[in-house]
């Protein structure tokens, strides 16, 4: 969430986001009679107590991007590290071969191991509103779909009641779900922001494996306290829900559980813009929907996010365009040429076209009338030369002949019109 007013998003912006989350000592545990003899068979054995515990660390990457002012496309890829640990205490009294069943069946249920994966990607487009109910606020509504990467198991309670191997965690329900997610925030002074937000995923189908997964919502209500323009304090009051999960429609008892969770942070944002969060989240109660099975209460968790903001480019108007009618036009020359099969025909020359190799060669021009004396060059000619002024000559005795062609002469140094050879300069006698 923002702290201060809520600005416009605008086209051709993005953001990325890297956060972790941590949590420790989720716990559960139910009680049982089953046991496993050394051929893996099911056996009755004393009640005792099989009470599991879990660590978790997901990582999730996530960009935004601004495709039009104030609409987003949100992308979220998660990937989890599940540790778990398992244990028995017999509640009634239990020789050492019961107890030895009562390992094997643990074994095969809830075992020590870690379990590392992908879970469901998210993608959601969402939309800003602003100036909703006071000047200032904004409401971000976002829509969408998880993705069904993660990692699902068979029915773990058929495998268990046959005495094989199975397991119980999921890293994805296998399906397409709707999500919703809505934030609202609004500035109460300038320093002083208040956030609410609601988040749910609502499972509407069964998976190839006979499993649906259940619904979840959470919501809050966050205050934001800006410290300076580099810091800022948050707490949150938090409460959870989840539904039934099902196999096969029949509920699956390891799922349903509602708490209230509070949780305290800070961010603080470098000089190049680059938001750097902390925050702790402890559980203030909660409750399992089903006291039969091994829903896991939730233990404290801890997270930490590094974001960072791209503003959009600005782009030359004018080149864009020439690039847009490069475009077009390499386009309308493909497409033409397509048309015509590849092949450009060109029509056929006259014989007298002088680009005709076969037309006769074409008579040389006379010869340029410029520098000649003589009756022929007229001044009413349009090819004869202007009078001369009596100041363009340095010395009037002087004049420039041609040794081969003695009849051209000119007042100045140049080359013969007829052969090219360098004018030779002589003094006329008066």
């Amino acid at each position: 969430m923002e702290a201060g007013p809520v600005s416009a998003k605008q086209k051709g912006s993005s953001r990325i986001v890297f956060q972790t989350v941590s949590g420790f000592d989720f716990g559960g545990g139910h009680l049982s009679t089953q046991g496993t003899d050394p051929g893996g068979a099911p056996i009755t054995v004393p009640l005792y107590q099989h009470q599991v515990s879990l660590d978790f660390t997901r990582l999730e990457f996530e960009y935004d991007y601004t495709f039009k002012q104030n609409w987003d496309v949100w992308f979220r890829l998660p990937y989890e590290i599940k540790r778990r640990t398992a244990s028995i205490d017999p509640v009634d009294p239990a020789s050492a071969a019961e107890e030895a069943a009562m390992e094997r069946n643990k074994a095969i249920h809830h075992d020590r191991k870690t379990l590392t994966g992908p879970s469901d990607f998210k993608l959601l487009f969402a939309h800003r509103k602003l100036n909703l109910l006071r000047e200032g606020d904004g409401l971000d509504i976002a829509f969408g779909t998880s993705l069904p990467t993660g990692a699902t198991q068979e029915d773990p309670f058929k495998a268990g009641d046959a005495g094989l191997e199975h397991e119980h965690i999921q890293f994805g329900t296998g399906t397409f779900d709707p999500l919703i997610e809505l934030y609202y925030t609004a500035p109460l002074s300038s320093s002083l922001t208040l956030g609410a937000f609601g988040v749910g995923r609502l499972p509407l189908y069964e998976n190839s494996k006979t499993y649906k997964g259940p619904m979840e919502v959470t919501s809050g209500v966050t205050l934001l306290y800006g410290v300076n323009s580099r810091v800022i304090l948050q707490s949150s009051l938090t409460g959870y829900y989840q539904h039934f999960a099902h196999w096969d429609g029949v509920r699956d008892i390891n799922s349903g559980l509602r708490s209230l969770n509070g949780r305290i942070g800070a961010t603080f944002i470098t000089k190049r813009g680059t938001a750097l969060g902390l925050a702790v989240r402890q559980p203030i109660a909660q409750e399992t929907l089903n006291k039969e099975g091994d829903t896991f209460e939730q233990g404290p968790s801890f997270l930490f996010y590094v974001s960072h903001s791209f503003k959009p480019k600005a782009v030359n108007c004018t080149r864009l365009q020439m690039l847009r009618g490069t475009l077009c036009v390499l386009l309308g020359s493909l497409i033409l040429l397509g048309c015509t099969g590849g092949a450009i025909r060109l029509q056929p020359l006259p014989a007298d076209h002088p680009a005709n190799p076969a037309a006769a060669e074409a008579p040389m021009p006379p010869p340029s009338q410029t520098l000649r004396e003589g009756p022929e060059a007229s001044s009413e000619s349009p090819d004869a030369s202007p009078p001369e002024h009596p100041m363009d000559h340095q010395h009037e005795g002087e004049v420039y002949t041609c040794s081969m062609h003695p009849d051209i002469k000119a007042s100045a140094p140049g080359r013969c019109p007829e052969c090219g050879m360098k004018l030779e300069k002589k003094r006329m006698e008066p």
